[in-house]
């Protein structure tokens, strides 16, 4: 049985990471054969488990400012995608396990899933499957959202962390 793991980043920065890393930790503990994709360089996970296979983008996640390469590739990153399929290649029974990916590999890991027959677990850990900025709030007013998800009075509302 093998194991990918899907996470933004390889340092806990936050509770999506910690649980990603703990979920490496078990299943080298189990024995499985474990690989981790991550958009950042790998270091978090590479001095932590160095039996684990890393496929590492090193990319930097939005958060830490926004490139106009960001308006294409955080929509669909061709790399990260590229990545994926490349470590769902192996033979074997899989699973794979997707905490983040908001950040830096976006929604295009799961195109490479669809076309995969791995079982996959993904554990929302925030709001982005709904929310752009993962929370429901408008930071520049301090208050809950009132927009409808996604609607186009949220995309327009400039209601993120960055802007304020």
């Amino acid at each position: 049985m093998r194991l990918i793991v899907v996470n933004d980043v390889s340092v806990a920065v936050g509770g999506a990471t910690k649980v990603a890393l703990q979920c490496i930790e078990a299943g080298v503990k189990a024995g499985l054969e474990c690989s981790v994709l991550v958009g950042d360089d790998g270091a978090g996970i590479r001095s932590r488990f160095p039996s684990v296979e890393v496929e590492a983008r090193g990319e930097r996640p939005l958060r830490d400012g926004v490139r106009f390469a960001n308006v294409f590739d955080r929509n669909f990153n061709g790399r990260a995608y590229r990545a994926l399929r490349r470590l769902l290649k192996s033979a074997g029974d899989m699973v794979v396990h997707v905490h983040g990916w908001s950040q830096i590999l976006s929604p295009s890991i799961f195109h490479a899933l669809a076309r995969s027959d791995a079982k996959v677990i993904v554990t929302a850990h925030d709001f982005f499957l709904s929310c752009p900025n993962g929370a429901y709030v408008h930071y520049g007013r301090g208050e809950i959202c009132p927009e409808k998800p996604l609607s186009a009075g949220c995309l327009s509302s400039s209601c993120d962390k960055a802007i304020t």
